[in-house]
């Protein structure tokens, strides 16, 4: 059945009479050949119906199992090094490849690499094609992906934040080093959901009602430092649909019962720390570049040239591109070759390796180094509302509120102390209105970093008060603890007291009141009781 789907008219008679096992070697072959061969000359791949043929192929092979893996595998690859050409979106979409994909992708029996280069053609013949969303949405893709996200999220924990000295001890931290491993799956399905459901009004509709927005803060929440951008970007570009940011600010943590706002404020506080910028018990120090070092800084004038290594003030919700990393490729090369595997086998293993998904991780790693995720992180807050924000916030948290409240004017700000140092450099003197424009702009910043300094301070000042007060409670617990432990043991020692003894001690006591209310002298009494003895 399947070498009737493959084979064309026009294909030589001696391959239709090879036994099935040759013409599997062969067709590895040809793929090993084709996926080098492809990306090189698409237009010619494009004009023999490379592509009709490749996603009829991989339907076939999908409907086979087993022996025909590393052609799933192969197909899949052959497919995402062309699928973002121009007309292959319409084209593919009208031969049911988004139902073919999501098929690929639903199957749980699939390894993980497998279903995540499904997930990345998925992405691609959605991007800005309303008809492709439209399938993805009414044959069940977005339930699919949601459901993959959750899934994730059941199998890991937070894990204490990576912290420097000035953070707020014992905070609830987020899981996942710098040099944590991205789940390619993951990563393909975030982007896959990004370029589905972002900007279409519909899809947007359907991931509220499915939970997906939940689903995302609390993938946020757990996914390795590497993933944050990403996340951070998608939920800014959905929170410019207002009806989606009440679900925004009502989530709250299943695990550690943190707020959406207070999440965003760790993770904030967390870059800073990566930039190695974080602020001395939450105050900021160098008054002329906020968002730079505070440590060892010259306050009596700007500091040296800025580089622009954080990425652009803009940059925030723009969506990634996807030969950045915007897509998951599969990172283990899909067939695992052993010393006695055909040759076949091996040359379609080593060109699966060399295929750019591949590299899809090392490049997101790179992308990574030159951007900043507080741009992101204000993005969000500011369609949240900084007002909103700021309720019931801890002090620490409101510290970097207030940076992310100032962000944009303090980046502003070192775009304009740029321009001035690369004026002085060039030894250009700028005409007096000029002149007066960059020191007006300058002296703008520096008064808004004071005025954030001063409530930086109070808010220091009251967070460790509100630490004092939580370990005067904390003590006090502890003295009521024993207070009360000590009762327990007076009562269970009272209890331990034969009851005779205790008869005797009453009848003392009564007899002594008695006595007290009698006018009967102490010494007589005594003598009585002598002679009654």
């Amino acid at each position: 059945g399947m070498q009737e789907d493959v084979v064309l008219a026009h294909t030589p008679m001696i391959i239709t009479r090879l036994p099935r096992t040759q013409l599997r070697v062969l067709q590895q072959q040809a793929m090993a050949v084709l996926l080098n061969l492809a990306p090189r000359a698409p237009d010619k791949f494009q004009d023999l119906s490379g592509h009709i043929i490749t996603l009829r192929f991989l339907d076939a092979c999908s409907k086979s199992g087993g022996e025909a893996r590393a052609l799933v595998q192969g197909s899949l690859m052959l497919l995402l090094s062309f699928v973002g050409l121009p007309g292959l979106q319409d084209e593919l979409g009208q031969l049911d490849a988004v139902r073919i994909m999501l098929g690929r992708f639903t199957d749980l029996n699939s390894s993980d690499a497998l279903r995540a280069d499904a997930a990345c053609i998925l992405s691609r013949l959605c991007q800005n094609h309303v008809q492709n969303q439209a399938t993805l949405r009414q044959s069940g893709g977005i339930v699919a992906l949601v459901d993959q996200m959750e899934m994730y999220c059941r199998s890991r924990q937070p894990a204490k934040r990576t912290k420097k000295g000035e953070l707020a001890p014992g905070s609830f931290g987020m899981s996942g080093g710098a040099t944590e491993k991205l789940s390619p799956l993951m990563v393909g399905v975030v982007d896959c959901l990004w370029n589905a459901a972002v900007g279409n009004s519909r899809s947007e509709a359907r991931l509220l009602t499915v939970g997906g927005m939940d689903a995302l803060l609390n993938m946020l929440e757990v996914c390795p430092v590497l993933m944050r951008h990403q996340l951070a970007g998608i939920i800014a570009d959905l929170c410019e649909n207002r009806r989606i940011v009440p679900y925004v600010r009502a989530w709250r943590s299943d695990r550690t019962m943190v707020t959406a706002v207070e999440l965003f404020c760790h993770h904030f506080e967390d870059e800073e720390v990566r930039l190695n910028v974080s602020r001395p018990d939450g105050v900021i120090l160098n008054l002329w570049s906020p968002l730079r070092s505070h440590e060892g800084v010259s306050l009596s004038q700007p500091t040296a040239p800025l580089g622009d290594g954080s990425g652009s003030v803009g940059g925030g919700t723009s969506r990634p591109n996807t030969a950045g990393g915007g897509e998951g490729g599969s990172k283990d090369g899909g067939t695992t070759v052993t010393s006695g595997a055909p040759i076949a086998f091996q040359r379609l293993s080593s060109a699966l390796q060399q295929s750019p998904a591949h590299k899809a991780e090392r490049q997101l790693r790179r992308a990574i180094e030159t951007q900043d995720l507080r741009a992101k992180i204000t993005a969000v807050l500011e369609c949240v509302g900084f007002e909103f924000a700021a309720e019931n916030l801890p002090a620490n948290e409101r510290s970097a509120l207030l940076m992310a409240q100032y962000y944009v004017a303090f980046r502003a700000g070192e775009n304009w102390a740029q321009v001035r140092s690369q004026l002085r450099n060039e030894n250009v003197k700028p005409i007096a209105a000029d002149a007066i424009l960059l020191e007006n702009k300058l002296e703008e910043v520096f008064n808004t970093s004071r005025h954030v300094k001063c409530q930086q301070m109070h808010l220091s000042e009251e967070s460790v008060e509100d630490e004092s007060r939580k370990e005067a409670a904390f003590f006090d617990t502890i003295l009521l603890q024993r207070d009360q432990e000590i009762r327990q043991e007076q009562i269970k020692r009272s209890a331990l007291v034969p009851k005779s003894l205790q008869k005797r001690k009453a009848e003392k006591e009564a007899k002594k009141k008695m006595l007290a209310k009698s006018l009967v002298p102490q010494s007589s009494t005594s003598d009585l009781e002598g002679v009654a003895s």
